[in-house]
């Protein structure tokens, strides 16, 4: 289902579950959206989810700019553009209350 029809875009996806409508799906997805910015910013990535468009948008500062449609996806370009693995352990990741 796109995202004009009220997501999700794989169906069952496993990010949507405790959401039972469209509404509510898209305001996770919007709140993740944030959490993501927030966190990726400090590795000197941007990330983009205009709640719209399926696919999803991430980049450096040197203007490369990758489309992804899900979360696993986003870790595996996350991990090329940085050219190292990220480590979710690192304080970097979670300092300053991100994961509320």
């Amino acid at each position: 289902m796109c995202s004009a029809c009220g997501f999700p875009e794989i169906k069952d996806y496993w990010i949507d579950a405790g959401t039972d409508s469209a509404a509510s799906r898209l305001r996770s997805r919007l709140v993740r959206a944030k959490k993501l910015s927030v966190i990726l910013k400090k590795y000197g990535l941007f990330f983009y989810d205009d709640g719209v468009t399926q696919l999803k948008q991430i980049g450096n500062l040197t203007g490369r700019v990758e489309l992804v449609p899900n979360l696993e996806q986003l870790w595996e370009v996350v991990e090329d553009l940085l050219g190292k693995p990220l480590d979710p352990l690192d304080k970097k990741f979670f300092y300053n209350n991100v994961l509320k």
